[in-house]
């Protein structure tokens, strides 16, 4: 079936498929009519609602509408509110906000219609009045169809924002790098310019693109597949060398642990919870927070810098464009650590995890960006740290340890992985995000080899934060 609709919407295949409609219409004094769809494209967009009071008195009437992909490798999620005044006995054509998030796929969307005693209360169940589902299909276009079978990825967390949870806005990071302008990318997507434009906006505002003489320039690095196997090669080579390292130097953390307590500078007791050197007793936050990533991680990234991945952001908003990149090729080119400083004066928090822990965020998260302290979010149980104290002035000798003989390997591989950027693939530079992406893989693969091997204890969930001062 093909109508002018669909002919619109350009890859909206299925108009609408009616499920149901509430059952307290009638009781409610509202009589709902048709929904209509006029246009469904990315984007703002709106539906028509025909309503009718039967009442005596104005009703005060609360759209909600919520569209969820499913059937791709993303699955973004939208809701939106409109509150409508709908006079006695009158009837009238409601417009509510949709927002269409960029991507492919099946949307369940569901349209539920409240009548309140006031639009800015919370909605309670009982003052439903309409539910209806319905379900729309966005066909990935012909020009668009051999790109989506190579995943894109971005760093944790920045991937599960609203701004990137979704596949258009991580193609066209790629379309821009390759110098397409907005008016192809649109026609390449079947989508608006408008569209194009507005999400261009979105990252400009966010320090990931500017504009320079009416060109749109990326501010991030976007490493292509045949860019990111190369690199991923490099990755293997260089975790399989500390991995060996690591192994044979780990023997060397008791003696320095036993010195340290001789020194009184740590306690002998493991259980200890607000000793800063209790950490030492345990291999997967010393070897994995502490000499993987505060130690090799920081020397391979940022040199003297301290590696603050989130800093002047929060976990929510995730706006880093310091360490932002753009990578083709899914899992197999990526790694999985989580690894989340937070530094004040003198004091320091360190979140770390061999995977990243779902978060949730309070739903006005975006609204409060940059307010420090005014974003909250929530991890499932599962995912609870291990709390630990630490000193990093009591540690540093056993981290050193441990590490001992990987400077002319980190050096090394930054070199080669540098001179094949630059040389080879046209950065012009190995930018921070370049070598935080190729650090997680490269921390994760090491990692994984010493758990697996049985040279450090994973803890049940394998999340632990780290508390403690900064010497």
């Amino acid at each position: 079936m093909r109508s002018s609709s669909r002919r619109a919407a350009g890859f909206l295949a299925a108009v609408c498929l009616l499920i149901g409609i509430g059952a307290n219409a009638q009781q409610s004094e509202v009589m709902v009519g048709d929904v209509r769809f006029p246009s469904l494209r990315w984007g703002v967009r709106t539906a028509e609602i025909d309503m009718t009071s039967t009442s005596d008195y104005v009703k005060f009437i609360v759209a909600e509408i919520d569209m969820s992909f499913t059937g791709s490798y993303l699955h973004p999620q939208r809701r939106v509110r409109s509150s409508f005044i709908l006079p006695p006995g009158e009837k009238m054509t409601a417009n509510p906000s949709i927002l269409v998030p960029g991507n492919y796929g099946r949307a369940q969307t569901m349209i539920r219609l409240y009548s309140v005693v006031d639009t800015l209360d919370e909605i309670l169940p009982g003052q439903k009045i309409f539910e209806q589902p319905f379900t729309f299909v966005f066909h990935v276009p012909e020009a668009l169809q051999q790109r989506m079978e190579t995943r894109i990825t971005l760093p944790p967390r920045v991937e599960s924002h609203p701004y990137f949870d979704n596949e258009f806005s991580r193609l066209l990071l790629v379309m821009l790098a390759e110098g397409k302008s907005v008016a192809e990318i649109a026609a390449l997507a079947e989508c608006d310019s408008s569209f194009v434009e507005s999400q261009v906006e979105i990252m400009v505002q966010e320090n990931y693109l500017r504009r320079v003489e009416g060109r749109i320039e990326l501010l991030v690095p976007v490493i292509g597949a045949a860019e990111a196997e190369a690199a991923r090669e490099k990755a293997v080579a260089l975790s399989d060398a500390l991995a060996a390292i690591i192994t044979k130097n780990l023997p060397r953390l008791a003696p320095v642990r036993d010195s340290l307590i001789k020194a009184n500078r740590m306690s002998a007791d493991s259980g200890a919870f607000f000793d800063p050197g209790t950490v030492l007793f345990k291999s997967y936050p010393t070897v994995g927070a502490l000499a993987l990533w505060w130690d090799l991680g920081t020397a391979f990234i940022t040199r003297s810098a301290p590696l603050l991945i989130y800093d002047g952001s929060d976990l929510c908003n995730a706006n880093i464009p310091t360490y932002m990149y753009v990578v083709e090729g899914g899992g197999w080119v990526n790694g999985h650590h989580f690894y989340a400083p937070e530094a004040s004066v003198g004091s320091f928090e360190i979140g770390f995890g061999d995977t990243i822990p779902p978060v949730t965020c309070s739903p006005d998260f975006i609204r409060w960006k940059g307010s420090a302290g005014m974003v909250h979010y929530t991890l499932p149980e599962s995912f609870t740290p291990t709390q630990l104290m630490v000193d990093t002035a009591v540690v540093r000798p056993a981290i050193e340890a441990i590490t001992a003989g990987t400077d002319s390997l980190l050096a090394n591989a930054y070199t080669e992985l540098r001179d094949m950027a630059v040389d080879q693939f046209g950065h012009k530079r190995l930018d921070y995000g370049y070598r935080y992406w190729f650090w997680n893989l490269v921390a994760t693969r090491t990692l994984d080899q010493l758990i697996e091997q049985g040279v450090v204890s994973r803890p049940a969930n394998g999340q632990v934060r780290l508390t403690g001062m900064e010497s």
